[in-house]
Protein backbone atom coordinates (compact mmCIF):
# COMPACT_ATOMS: atom_id res chain seq x y z
CA UNK A 1 0.00 0.00 0.00
CA UNK A 2 1.52 3.38 -0.95
CA UNK A 3 2.32 5.74 1.90
CA UNK A 4 1.39 9.42 1.77
CA UNK A 5 4.22 11.94 1.86
CA UNK A 6 2.51 14.09 4.48
CA UNK A 7 0.05 13.80 7.32
CA UNK A 8 -3.47 14.98 6.59
CA UNK A 9 -4.73 16.06 10.01
CA UNK A 10 -8.53 15.99 10.22
CA UNK A 11 -9.17 15.72 13.96
CA UNK A 12 -9.39 19.44 14.67
CA UNK A 13 -12.40 18.94 16.97
CA UNK A 14 -10.13 16.84 19.18
CA UNK A 15 -7.35 19.42 19.27
CA UNK A 16 -6.28 22.03 16.74
CA UNK A 17 -3.06 21.48 14.80
CA UNK A 18 -0.69 22.94 13.88
CA UNK A 19 -0.52 25.55 16.60
CA UNK A 20 0.29 29.08 15.38
CA UNK A 21 4.02 29.91 15.63
CA UNK A 22 3.26 32.81 17.98
CA UNK A 23 1.51 30.40 20.37
CA UNK A 24 4.46 28.03 20.41
CA UNK A 25 6.90 30.91 20.90
CA UNK A 26 4.94 32.40 23.79
CA UNK A 27 4.68 29.01 25.49
CA UNK A 28 8.42 28.48 25.22
CA UNK A 29 9.32 32.00 26.34
CA UNK A 30 7.46 31.76 29.63
CA UNK A 31 9.71 28.87 30.67
CA UNK A 32 12.67 31.23 30.56
CA UNK A 33 11.15 33.86 32.84
CA UNK A 34 12.73 34.71 36.16
CA UNK A 35 10.40 33.57 38.98
CA UNK A 36 10.03 37.19 40.07
CA UNK A 37 8.27 37.83 36.74
CA UNK A 38 5.73 35.03 37.10
CA UNK A 39 2.93 36.99 38.87
CA UNK A 40 2.94 39.83 36.34
CA UNK A 41 3.08 37.43 33.38
CA UNK A 42 0.18 35.41 34.79
CA UNK A 43 -1.94 38.51 35.35
CA UNK A 44 -1.25 39.88 31.86
CA UNK A 45 -2.15 36.60 30.17
CA UNK A 46 -5.25 36.22 32.34
CA UNK A 47 -6.46 39.70 31.38
CA UNK A 48 -5.78 39.10 27.67
CA UNK A 49 -7.85 35.91 27.67
CA UNK A 50 -10.67 37.68 29.51
CA UNK A 51 -10.71 40.51 26.95
CA UNK A 52 -10.84 37.95 24.15
CA UNK A 53 -14.05 36.62 25.69
CA UNK A 54 -15.69 40.03 25.98
CA UNK A 55 -14.98 40.59 29.68
CA UNK A 56 -13.90 43.97 31.04
CA UNK A 57 -11.54 42.28 33.50
CA UNK A 58 -10.51 38.84 34.65
CA UNK A 59 -12.22 38.90 38.04
CA UNK A 60 -14.94 36.43 37.05
CA UNK A 61 -12.80 34.16 34.91
CA UNK A 62 -11.27 31.19 36.69
CA UNK A 63 -8.47 29.56 34.71
CA UNK A 64 -8.48 25.76 34.86
CA UNK A 65 -6.33 22.86 33.60
CA UNK A 66 -8.94 22.21 30.89
CA UNK A 67 -12.59 22.26 29.93
CA UNK A 68 -13.40 19.07 31.84
CA UNK A 69 -12.06 20.41 35.13
CA UNK A 70 -13.91 23.69 34.53
CA UNK A 71 -17.24 21.90 34.10
CA UNK A 72 -16.69 19.71 37.16
CA UNK A 73 -15.78 22.72 39.33
CA UNK A 74 -18.72 24.73 38.08
CA UNK A 75 -21.28 22.00 38.64
CA UNK A 76 -19.88 21.15 42.06
CA UNK A 77 -20.38 24.77 43.13
CA UNK A 78 -24.15 24.69 42.49
CA UNK A 79 -25.96 24.33 45.86
CA UNK A 80 -28.84 22.12 44.78
CA UNK A 81 -31.70 21.99 47.25
CA UNK A 82 -33.75 18.83 47.87
CA UNK A 83 -36.22 18.26 45.06
CA UNK A 84 -34.44 20.46 42.52
CA UNK A 85 -33.62 19.02 39.12
CA UNK A 86 -30.83 19.25 36.56
CA UNK A 87 -31.61 19.42 32.83
CA UNK A 88 -29.05 18.63 30.12
CA UNK A 89 -29.19 17.93 26.41
CA UNK A 90 -28.91 14.40 25.05
CA UNK A 91 -25.79 15.40 23.06
CA UNK A 92 -23.31 15.86 25.88
CA UNK A 93 -19.61 15.08 26.08
CA UNK A 94 -18.56 12.93 29.00
CA UNK A 95 -17.14 16.08 30.60
CA UNK A 96 -20.77 17.05 31.24
CA UNK A 97 -22.33 13.60 31.48
CA UNK A 98 -19.97 12.20 34.12
CA UNK A 99 -20.32 14.93 36.78
CA UNK A 100 -24.06 15.07 36.02
CA UNK A 101 -24.31 11.40 36.93
CA UNK A 102 -22.45 12.11 40.17
CA UNK A 103 -24.93 14.87 40.97
CA UNK A 104 -27.79 12.52 40.11
CA UNK A 105 -26.40 9.87 42.45
CA UNK A 106 -26.38 12.50 45.20
CA UNK A 107 -30.14 12.91 44.83
CA UNK A 108 -30.56 15.51 42.08
CA UNK A 109 -32.78 14.07 39.31
CA UNK A 110 -31.44 14.66 35.81
CA UNK A 111 -33.53 15.05 32.66
CA UNK A 112 -32.04 14.77 29.16
CA UNK A 113 -33.81 16.87 26.55
CA UNK A 114 -34.11 14.91 23.28
CA UNK A 115 -33.16 15.98 19.79
CA UNK A 116 -35.68 18.13 17.98
CA UNK A 117 -37.34 17.32 14.66
CA UNK A 118 -34.77 19.34 12.72
CA UNK A 119 -31.86 19.81 15.06
CA UNK A 120 -29.95 18.66 18.12
CA UNK A 121 -32.21 20.12 20.84
CA UNK A 122 -35.98 20.21 21.35
CA UNK A 123 -36.85 23.63 22.79
CA UNK A 124 -40.48 22.62 23.34
CA UNK A 125 -39.37 19.67 25.46
CA UNK A 126 -37.18 22.01 27.51
CA UNK A 127 -40.10 24.34 28.14
CA UNK A 128 -42.26 21.43 29.30
CA UNK A 129 -39.62 20.53 31.89
CA UNK A 130 -39.30 24.16 33.01
CA UNK A 131 -43.08 24.53 33.31
CA UNK A 132 -43.16 21.43 35.51
CA UNK A 133 -40.91 23.30 37.93
CA UNK A 134 -38.02 22.59 40.30
CA UNK A 135 -35.33 22.96 37.58
CA UNK A 136 -32.36 24.58 39.27
CA UNK A 137 -29.90 24.34 36.38
CA UNK A 138 -29.90 23.79 32.63
CA UNK A 139 -26.46 22.51 31.60
CA UNK A 140 -25.85 22.13 27.87
CA UNK A 141 -23.06 21.99 25.35
CA UNK A 142 -23.03 24.82 22.81
CA UNK A 143 -21.87 22.54 19.97
CA UNK A 144 -21.89 18.75 19.74
CA UNK A 145 -18.35 17.42 19.66
CA UNK A 146 -19.57 14.47 17.54
CA UNK A 147 -21.67 16.10 14.82
CA UNK A 148 -20.61 19.76 14.95
CA UNK A 149 -24.22 20.89 15.33
CA UNK A 150 -24.78 24.10 17.28
CA UNK A 151 -27.45 24.00 19.94
CA UNK A 152 -29.77 27.05 20.23
CA UNK A 153 -28.00 28.28 23.34
CA UNK A 154 -29.42 31.80 23.25
CA UNK A 155 -32.98 30.44 23.28
CA UNK A 156 -32.04 27.87 25.93
CA UNK A 157 -30.63 30.59 28.19
CA UNK A 158 -33.69 32.79 27.66
CA UNK A 159 -36.08 29.96 28.47
CA UNK A 160 -34.18 28.92 31.57
CA UNK A 161 -34.18 32.45 32.94
CA UNK A 162 -37.87 32.95 32.12
CA UNK A 163 -38.70 30.12 34.50
CA UNK A 164 -36.18 31.06 37.18
CA UNK A 165 -33.52 28.46 36.35
CA UNK A 166 -29.82 29.09 35.84
CA UNK A 167 -27.99 28.13 32.65
CA UNK A 168 -24.50 26.62 32.35
CA UNK A 169 -22.98 26.39 28.86
CA UNK A 170 -20.09 24.17 27.81
CA UNK A 171 -18.53 26.27 25.04
CA UNK A 172 -15.50 24.05 24.42
CA UNK A 173 -16.42 23.35 20.79
CA UNK A 174 -17.68 26.89 20.12
CA UNK A 175 -14.97 29.29 21.29
CA UNK A 176 -12.53 30.06 18.51
CA UNK A 177 -15.10 29.41 15.82
CA UNK A 178 -17.47 32.07 17.07
CA UNK A 179 -16.47 35.22 18.89
CA UNK A 180 -18.02 35.03 22.34
CA UNK A 181 -18.98 38.07 24.38
CA UNK A 182 -19.72 36.38 27.67
CA UNK A 183 -21.48 39.43 29.08
CA UNK A 184 -23.89 39.60 26.13
CA UNK A 185 -24.46 35.84 26.07
CA UNK A 186 -26.11 36.16 29.49
CA UNK A 187 -25.33 32.60 30.61
CA UNK A 188 -24.83 32.20 34.34
CA UNK A 189 -21.79 29.94 33.91
CA UNK A 190 -19.65 29.17 30.86
CA UNK A 191 -16.84 26.62 30.63
CA UNK A 192 -14.37 26.23 27.78
CA UNK A 193 -11.22 24.43 26.68
CA UNK A 194 -8.29 26.31 25.14
CA UNK A 195 -6.75 23.67 22.89
CA UNK A 196 -9.46 23.28 20.27
CA UNK A 197 -10.56 26.07 17.91
CA UNK A 198 -8.92 28.68 20.14
CA UNK A 199 -5.60 27.12 19.02
CA UNK A 200 -4.02 27.13 22.46
CA UNK A 201 -2.03 24.26 23.93
CA UNK A 202 -3.27 21.35 26.00
CA UNK A 203 -3.62 22.09 29.71
CA UNK A 204 -5.65 25.31 29.79
CA UNK A 205 -9.34 26.09 30.04
CA UNK A 206 -11.59 28.42 31.91
CA UNK A 207 -14.77 28.91 33.87
CA UNK A 208 -16.74 32.16 33.71
CA UNK A 209 -19.21 32.74 36.53
CA UNK A 210 -21.60 35.69 36.32
CA UNK A 211 -21.35 38.34 39.05
CA UNK A 212 -24.59 37.31 40.77
CA UNK A 213 -23.16 33.85 41.61
CA UNK A 214 -20.32 32.80 43.92
CA UNK A 215 -17.25 31.71 41.99
CA UNK A 216 -15.23 28.55 42.71
CA UNK A 217 -11.79 29.15 44.15
CA UNK A 218 -8.42 28.48 42.51
CA UNK A 219 -7.94 25.72 45.06
CA UNK A 220 -10.93 23.90 43.56
CA UNK A 221 -9.25 23.29 40.21
CA UNK A 222 -5.48 23.21 40.79
CA UNK A 223 -2.63 24.86 38.95
CA UNK A 224 -2.79 25.61 35.24
CA UNK A 225 0.13 25.19 32.87
CA UNK A 226 1.97 28.52 32.66
CA UNK A 227 3.13 27.64 29.16
CA UNK A 228 -0.40 26.84 28.04
CA UNK A 229 -1.63 30.06 29.65
CA UNK A 230 0.92 32.16 27.77
CA UNK A 231 0.13 30.28 24.58
CA UNK A 232 -3.60 30.89 24.90
CA UNK A 233 -3.06 34.61 25.42
CA UNK A 234 -1.00 34.66 22.22
CA UNK A 235 -3.73 32.68 20.45
CA UNK A 236 -6.22 35.42 21.30
CA UNK A 237 -4.07 37.85 19.31
CA UNK A 238 -3.69 35.39 16.43
CA UNK A 239 -7.44 34.86 16.16
CA UNK A 240 -7.89 38.60 15.58
CA UNK A 241 -5.42 38.78 12.69
CA UNK A 242 -6.97 39.69 9.31
CA UNK A 243 -5.82 36.37 7.85
CA UNK A 244 -8.20 34.55 10.18
CA UNK A 245 -11.34 36.33 9.05
CA UNK A 246 -13.71 33.95 7.34
CA UNK A 247 -11.93 30.85 8.62
CA UNK A 248 -15.20 29.21 9.66
CA UNK A 249 -16.77 29.65 6.22
CA UNK A 250 -13.64 28.26 4.56
CA UNK A 251 -13.52 25.24 6.86
CA UNK A 252 -17.25 24.57 6.48
CA UNK A 253 -16.81 24.60 2.70
CA UNK A 254 -14.33 21.76 3.15
CA UNK A 255 -16.83 19.86 5.29
CA UNK A 256 -19.43 20.33 2.54
CA UNK A 257 -16.91 19.10 -0.06
CA UNK A 258 -16.24 16.01 2.03
CA UNK A 259 -19.94 15.34 2.54
CA UNK A 260 -20.57 15.51 -1.21
CA UNK A 261 -17.80 12.99 -1.78
CA UNK A 262 -19.15 10.66 0.89
CA UNK A 263 -22.46 10.42 -0.92
CA UNK A 264 -20.63 8.68 -3.77
CA UNK A 265 -19.30 5.90 -1.52
CA UNK A 266 -21.35 2.76 -0.83
CA UNK A 267 -22.92 2.20 2.56
CA UNK A 268 -22.07 5.62 4.00
CA UNK A 269 -24.53 7.30 6.37
CA UNK A 270 -23.90 10.84 7.58
CA UNK A 271 -25.17 11.71 11.06
CA UNK A 272 -26.44 15.05 12.28
CA UNK A 273 -25.57 17.36 9.37
CA UNK A 274 -28.39 19.90 9.35
CA UNK A 275 -28.52 23.36 7.81
CA UNK A 276 -27.80 26.47 9.82
CA UNK A 277 -24.84 27.49 11.94
CA UNK A 278 -22.38 24.66 12.59
CA UNK A 279 -18.72 23.92 12.98
CA UNK A 280 -16.80 22.00 10.27
CA UNK A 281 -17.32 18.47 11.50
CA UNK A 282 -18.73 15.49 9.60
CA UNK A 283 -19.71 12.27 11.40
CA UNK A 284 -20.44 9.14 9.39
CA UNK A 285 -20.71 5.37 9.55
CA UNK A 286 -20.38 2.68 6.89
CA UNK A 287 -22.73 -0.28 6.88
CA UNK A 288 -21.06 -3.42 8.17
CA UNK A 289 -17.77 -1.76 9.18
CA UNK A 290 -16.45 -0.57 12.53
CA UNK A 291 -15.55 3.13 12.74
CA UNK A 292 -12.38 2.26 14.63
CA UNK A 293 -11.25 -0.02 11.80
CA UNK A 294 -11.91 2.70 9.24
CA UNK A 295 -9.98 5.27 11.28
CA UNK A 296 -7.08 2.81 11.68
CA UNK A 297 -7.00 2.21 7.94
CA UNK A 298 -6.97 5.94 7.25
CA UNK A 299 -4.13 6.43 9.73
CA UNK A 300 -2.03 3.88 7.81
CA UNK A 301 -2.59 6.05 4.75
CA UNK A 302 -1.56 9.24 6.53
CA UNK A 303 -5.04 10.62 7.25
CA UNK A 304 -5.79 11.23 10.93
CA UNK A 305 -9.43 11.27 12.02
CA UNK A 306 -11.37 10.17 15.11
CA UNK A 307 -13.01 6.75 15.04
CA UNK A 308 -15.16 5.60 17.96
CA UNK A 309 -17.32 7.33 20.55
CA UNK A 310 -15.39 10.64 20.97
CA UNK A 311 -15.94 10.55 24.77
CA UNK A 312 -19.66 11.09 24.13
CA UNK A 313 -21.43 7.80 24.78
CA UNK A 314 -24.78 9.48 25.48
CA UNK A 315 -24.62 11.31 22.16
CA UNK A 316 -24.21 8.01 20.35
CA UNK A 317 -27.18 6.57 22.20
CA UNK A 318 -29.16 9.54 20.90
CA UNK A 319 -27.88 9.21 17.32
CA UNK A 320 -28.35 5.44 17.23
CA UNK A 321 -24.62 4.91 16.66
CA UNK A 322 -23.85 3.17 19.97
CA UNK A 323 -21.82 1.24 20.91
CA UNK A 324 -19.28 1.61 18.10
CA UNK A 325 -19.62 5.34 17.41
CA UNK A 326 -18.75 7.11 14.18
CA UNK A 327 -15.88 8.23 12.03
CA UNK A 328 -15.52 11.92 12.80
CA UNK A 329 -13.72 14.17 10.32
CA UNK A 330 -13.16 17.74 11.51
CA UNK A 331 -11.49 20.62 9.71
CA UNK A 332 -9.57 23.64 10.92
CA UNK A 333 -7.92 26.84 9.78
CA UNK A 334 -4.91 24.99 8.36
CA UNK A 335 -6.83 22.59 6.10
CA UNK A 336 -7.46 23.00 2.39
CA UNK A 337 -9.26 21.36 -0.53
CA UNK A 338 -6.35 18.98 -1.18
CA UNK A 339 -6.92 17.49 2.26
CA UNK A 340 -10.47 16.57 1.30
CA UNK A 341 -9.33 15.03 -1.97
CA UNK A 342 -6.68 12.93 -0.24
CA UNK A 343 -9.05 11.89 2.54
CA UNK A 344 -11.70 10.70 0.11
CA UNK A 345 -9.13 8.80 -1.94
CA UNK A 346 -7.75 7.16 1.20
CA UNK A 347 -11.23 6.32 2.43
CA UNK A 348 -12.15 4.65 -0.86
CA UNK A 349 -9.02 2.53 -0.53
CA UNK A 350 -9.84 1.62 3.07
CA UNK A 351 -13.40 0.63 2.20
CA UNK A 352 -12.16 -1.54 -0.64
CA UNK A 353 -9.73 -3.31 1.70
CA UNK A 354 -12.33 -3.80 4.44
CA UNK A 355 -15.20 -4.89 2.24
CA UNK A 356 -16.43 -8.48 2.67
CA UNK A 357 -15.53 -9.32 -0.94
CA UNK A 358 -11.95 -8.16 -0.34
CA UNK A 359 -11.70 -10.21 2.85
CA UNK A 360 -13.01 -13.30 1.07
CA UNK A 361 -10.43 -12.90 -1.67
CA UNK A 362 -7.61 -12.99 0.86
Amino acid sequence: MPQQARTVYLNQAGTSWPKPPAVVAAAAEVLRLDPAQWPAAFAAAHERIARGLGLLNADRLLLTPGGTSAISAGLAAIPFAPGERLVTSSMEHEAVAAPSRVTEAAGVPRVRVPRGPEGPFDLDALERELVEGDVRLVLVTAVSNVTGERLPIEEIIESAHEYGAQCFVDASQLVGWQSLDLRSLDADIVAFAGHKALHGLWGIGGLYVAPHLPSPDWCDVGSVSRSALAGLAAAMDWLEEPSQRGRLARANALADQLEQGLHDLPGVQIHGRHGGWRVPTVAFTVTGLLPGDIAAGLRLRGVLVSGGHQCAAETHETLGTAPDGVVRVSFGASNGPDDVTEALSALASVLADLSPSSAAAT
